[in-house]
């Protein structure tokens, strides 16, 4: 998906899309993705070992600013049904749709933090902390592994090896190729 210029659209960018309600206020998203590297520094030397251990999944922090009563009571909404203590709660993945998670190919999230909710000449800041979400990948069949065809001469079955007519190595070991010896 190609997402809108932030002056062409900037409602788009102004609130995120979460289970197909778009959230109340104005919120900014930080979300850094990056691979897992393992680093290893030989003493003495410059430069190091770089191993890529793989994709991170990336953390989301959703910053919302409230300046009235008609958002905050939304936000109250979204927290109870949201909110990672409380019984009954959501406890799966949910969808997100932003310009900056549609370019970065990130559709579900899981929220595992609220806050913390801070008050500053009259607008209140809250932060909503998530991650990425992956669906568990489907385990690969592994193929059986394949069987030696015991019709085909081989050293582990030269009792299968069938000699023609005039053929002089017939009788010929591997025993005598190695010690020089002539049939």
């Amino acid at each position: 998906m190609t997402a809108p210029y932030w002056d062409d659209n900037p409602i788009a960018w102004d609130a995120p899309i979460l289970n197909g309600e778009r959230m109340p206020g104005v919120w900014k998203i930080r979300l850094p993705v990056e691979r897992i590297l393992d680093i290893k520094h030989a003493p003495g030397n410059d430069g190091a070992r770089i191993t890529d251990k793989g994709y991170k999944l990336a953390p989301l922090d959703m910053e919302v600013q409230i300046a009235d009563a008609e958002t905050w009571k939304r936000i109250q909404g979204f927290i109870d049904k949201y909110h990672p203590k409380k019984k009954g709660g959501v406890r799966e993945p949910i969808s997100i749709s932003h310009p900056e998670t549609d370019v970065l190919k990130i559709s579900k999230i899981y929220i595992h933090k609220i806050g913390p909710m801070t008050i500053d000449n009259g607008i209140m800041e809250m932060t909503l902390h998530a991650v990425e979400w992956v669906d568990t990948p489907k385990k690969v069949k592994k193929k059986a592994p394949k069987t030696v065809d015991t019709s085909i001469p081989t050293p582990l079955n030269r009792d299968k090896i069938t000699t023609l007519p005039g053929d002089e190595f017939a009788s010929f070991e591997p025993e005598d190729i190695a010690s020089g010896l002539s049939p």
